[in-house]
């Protein structure tokens, strides 16, 4: 019967499907972190830019 199945069309996984990256242990970090940099650059940026522009 497996025979069958193999021959019927089903191909086996291709190298591609093997090499895929495994899963993150925090998925969204990435753009979590982006976020939080953004954010944290604003809050520091903005202030600090106001006291260059007021000296």
């Amino acid at each position: 019967m497996t025979a069958a199945v193999a021959q019927g069309g089903m191909a086996p996984p291709t190298v591609s499907a093997a090499r895929r990256a495994p899963k993150r242990v925090l998925p969204g970090f990435k753009i979590t972190l982006g976020f939080t940099v953004f954010y944290l650059a604003l809050i520091v940026l903005i202030p600090l830019s106001a006291l260059l522009f007021k000296t």
